[in-house]
């Protein structure tokens, strides 16, 4: 036979649980929305309790507002803690119909986002007071 040797394709062994390349994966909405809530699981309770203060006020006092003015808010007071935990509580207020995204982004003005565009929230709240 030579140099090359004749392959003989077996069945593929599967262990329990392994995924294969032909299953689906999630989607990229998917994968954010688990990423955010597990960030939220492992905030702790201050954190939780100072950003959704934050976003309450924002929702009720402010048309237009950012993840990065919660942010620089919890800075100015001291609470430190994963803002990517901000995501789930702004997918709350959105889910609850507080808060709709305008369509437009901003540059994220924190040093550790590197002018990522970040989206700017509008108030539903406001709007239905005026």
């Amino acid at each position: 036979m030579g140099r090359w040797k004749k392959i003989i394709i077996k069945e593929p062994t599967v262990v329990s649980g392994q995924k294969s390349i032909f299953d689906v994966e999630m989607d990229a909405d998917d994968r954010a929305t688990e990423g955010m809530e597990s960030s939220y699981k492992h905030s702790t309770t201050e954190y939780k309790r100072a950003a959704s203060e934050r976003l309450t006020w924002l929702i009720q006092n402010a048309d237009e507002f950012t993840s990065d003015d919660i942010v620089n808010h919890l800075n100015k007071i001291g609470i430190v803690g994963n803002h990517a935990s901000l995501g789930a509580m702004i997918k709350g207020a959105e889910r609850a119909g507080l808060i709709s995204a305008t369509g437009k982004f901003i540059e994220s003005c924190r040093p550790e986002c590197h002018k990522r565009p970040i989206r700017i929230w509008k108030s539903n709240v406001i709007k239905e007071a005026k």
